[in-house]
């Protein structure tokens, strides 16, 4: 079934995520900012169709999995929760 509500729970993660990159970056994240950055900023914009958001969703669940830490881990968990809707 697909959720209604994929491409907002997307923009809900993203913003989340660029409030907490200074989090992210203590986590270990250290070149791939730059790339997630620019993801977020892509997933916030409503133009977004499913197809993009959805690899955007996966290439940013990759890159926040190289975070050691607690809020890398809780992101990761919601992009897995938004990717199986």
């Amino acid at each position: 079934m697909i959720d209604p509500n994929h491409g907002e729970h997307a923009r809900v993660v993203a913003r989340s995520v660029m409030a907490n990159l200074e989090s992210l970056q203590q986590e270990g994240l250290g070149a791939e900012l730059t790339e997630v950055r620019k993801i977020c900023r892509l997933l916030d914009a409503p133009e977004v169709d499913r197809v993009s958001r959805e690899a955007l969703v996966r290439r940013l669940r990759e890159l926040l999995g190289t975070a050691r830490g607690l809020t890398g881990r809780t992101f990761v968990g919601w992009l897995d929760d938004i990717d199986r809707t």
